[in-house]
C-alpha cells in the first residue's frame, strides 16, 4: 500500500526572501567581515577627477520610500574611461578610481548615497562622444528583473 505524502504548506514569497533583509551588503547590516567591503566609495585621496556625493532614494509604486533596495552603480573615471580590461580608449587610466559601487537605501531615510568623482564623456559605439554618465542597476523586493537606467 502506498505510503501518505505528507504536504507542507509554502513559506512567503518573496523575491529578496523572507529572512534575508540586507542583501548584497552585509556592512550595512554590521557585519564588517571583507577585507574589501561592496561598498558605496569609488574614490580614494589618490583618485583624480572633482569630488561629487550621488545621493538617491527609490521609492514603490505609491510613491513610499523603498527602505531596502540595492543600489550599483558603475561609470568612467573622470578622463572617460572605465576601470575594466575591455576599455581600449586612448585615455588615461586611474588605478586610485574603482568605477564600481554598491549600496543600499538606508532603513531609516529611504537614502542611498556614492562618494565618486564626476564621469568624464566616453565614446559610444557609433564611435561619437556620450554625455557623461552613472549606470545606475537597482532592485529590491517585488523586483524580478533588476531595474537599469543611467544619471545624466
Amino acid at each position: 500500500m502506498p505510503r501518505q505524502i505528507k504536504m507542507l504548506a509554502e513559506t512567503a514569497s518573496q523575491t529578496a526572501g523572507p529572512y534575508l533583509h540586507i542583501g548584497l551588503a552585509p556592512q550595512q547590516a554590521g557585519f564588517d567581515i571583507f577585507e574589501k567591503n561592496f561598498d558605496n566609495v569609488l574614490v580614494s585621496p589618490q583618485s583624480k577627477g572633482e569630488r561629487i556625493r550621488v545621493e538617491c532614494r527609490v521609492f514603490d509604486g505609491l510613491r513610499t520610500p523603498v527602505r531596502d533596495a540595492l543600489i550599483e552603480i558603475w561609470q568612467a573615471n573622470a578622463a572617460g574611461r572605465y576601470a575594466h580590461p575591455g576599455d581600449k580608449q586612448d585615455k588615461a587610466a586611474d588605478p586610485h578610481f574603482h568605477g564600481w559601487g554598491r549600496g543600499c537605501t538606508d532603513f531609516d531615510t529611504g537614502l542611498c548615497t556614492f562618494d565618486t568623482v564626476k564621469p568624464g564623456a566616453v565614446v559610444g559605439r557609433n564611435g561619437r562622444l556620450m554625455a557623461p554618465h552613472i549606470n545606475l542597476w537597482i532592485v529590491a523586493r517585488g523586483i524580478n528583473i533588476g531595474l537599469n537606467t543611467r544619471m545624466y
